[in-house]
């Protein structure tokens, strides 16, 4: 029996092998969840509205091609934007342009399935920069000194109906705790 052993592995093993092959070769249904990217905005023009980070696409195709989408390095769904101001887009026509969903898969649907977005020039500005601190003290301490932000203030570039209605940018949230002398920290 023991001589046997490596032949019975082997055995399994094939058969597995076999099986998975063969239960590979029929037609599946899968659902993967893409992220979208804009490319090739007009020069110095961006989008000024929020898009779904993400699309849904239901594929049909051979088992071996959708194991192949799952288990790449899953691509964005690029879609090209040419025009400025209201652009409607229907994601269908982006299909081809998407190698990654190879000729042998087939897209059932996506969700959603146009999107509506606002691209406009791009507009510079310089804004303050506004710390959000939770400063905790030991007993007896205080503030000694106004807090000094360096540098206090950036500059902003991206579409003008947002960034023109700006004038300051919070830092990022931090606490600073038994403060009993100067301290000096960075901040996103």
């Amino acid at each position: 029996m023991k001589k046997n052993l490596h032949i019975i592995v082997l055995s399994i093993v094939f058969s597995i092998i076999l099986w998975i092959s063969i239960s590979l070769s029929n037609d599946y249904y899968a659902t993967v969840t893409v992220p979208i990217q804009l490319i090739n905005f007009p020069t110095g023009y961006s989008t000024a509205s929020e898009i779904p980070k993400d699309i849904s696409v239901k594929l049909k195709g051979k088992g071996w091609k959708l194991l192949g989408v799952n288990l790449s390095t899953k691509s964005d769904y690029t879609i090209s934007v040419e025009d400025s101001g209201r652009v409607n887009v229907d994601l269908y026509n982006y299909l081809g342009e998407n190698q990654w969903l190879s000729s042998d898969i087939e897209v059932i649907d996506i969700t959603p399935d146009t999107l509506s977005f606002l691209v406009e020039k791009d507009y510079m500005k310089k804004v303050s920069i506004i710390p959000v601190l939770n400063l905790k003290f030991k007993d007896g301490y205080g503030l000694a000194k106004p807090i000094q932000v360096i540098p206090d203030s950036t500059t902003l570039y991206g579409p003008m109906s947002v960034v023109k209605n700006l004038s300051f940018v919070y830092t990022s949230r931090k606490t600073l705790e038994n403060l009993d002398n100067f301290t000096s920290d960075q901040v996103a």
